[in-house]
């Protein structure tokens, strides 16, 4: 196994358990949400992120038995370095923590970190691997982090001024909602 094999199932690894806790994280956080905005929102990142658990899986699996990434046609049917790596949910570090007191506006302010860092994650493997359908794995994935950036603004945007949300221009429908 080559280097470069060794470095993609390190960032499958992680990634794997990455979006396990960001599910875990998004149906806490939904749960105790009192908006419907905010609820189905976390709900629905909640159900992408053990989508992309599965899919993240399924790589492994393929790297690990036949050493070769999964076509990167099937990402899309569903319809949707040399530095270390640094953990979206470090051990021992500060973790989100969902209580009573922890309301919308937290959560999804939370939720924009976890996904950066999930996004600045694949980026940078898409960057280093010189494998084209791994880099289109990466590529498929940096794209669900930005468009889960984009609904978590949306949202935020639409909690904090309701009043004036459709104002400016056309906004799409929440997942979920």
């Amino acid at each position: 196994m080559n280097d470069e094999m060794v470095r993609a199932l390190v960032v499958l690894q992680q990634a794997m358990e990455n979006e396990r806790k960001g599910r875990e994280f998004y149906l806490q956080a939904a749960e105790k949400a009192r908006s419907t905005r905010g609820k189905a929102t976390l709900a629905g990142l909640a159900d992408d992120e053990a989508e992309h658990q599965r899919l993240l899986e399924s790589e492994y699996r393929s790297l690990t038995s036949r050493g070769q990434w999964l076509e990167a046609a099937s990402l899309v049917q569903r319809g949707v370095g040399e530095a270390p790596l640094a953990p979206l949910f470090p051990k021992g570090g500060p973790r989100p923590k969902v209580d009573d007191a922890f309301g919308d506006i937290e959560a999804l302010n939370s939720a924009l970190a976890i996904e950066e860092r999930a996004f600045k994650l694949y980026q940078s493997a898409a960057r280093e691997t010189s494998d084209p359908q791994g880099r289109a794995v990466y590529d498929f994935l940096t794209g669900e982090e930005n468009r889960h950036h984009r609904l978590i603004h949306e949202t935020l945007d639409y909690l904090t001024h309701p009043e004036t949300w459709f104002d400016t221009e056309e906004k799409p429908f929440f997942e979920g909602g």
